[in-house]
């Protein structure tokens, strides 16, 4: 279920490779949560506002 989720998400390009290398860089390097959250906060916002209902 959770590898369909991700492909899905992949699929409508919610995030790209690079934003997940970031994140994920920033991550093991210790960044504040509220860096990590803004980031996030944009892969929400893509979601929300970019896909209808049916995607």
């Amino acid at each position: 279920m959770l590898h369909d989720l991700k492909s899905d998400m992949n699929g409508y390009q919610v995030y790209s490779h690079a934003q997940i290398d970031n994140l994920v860089g920033l991550y093991l390097d210790g960044a504040e949560r509220e860096t990590l959250d803004s980031i996030l906060d944009a892969f929400v916002a893509v979601y929300k506002h970019d896909l209808d209902e049916d995607a």
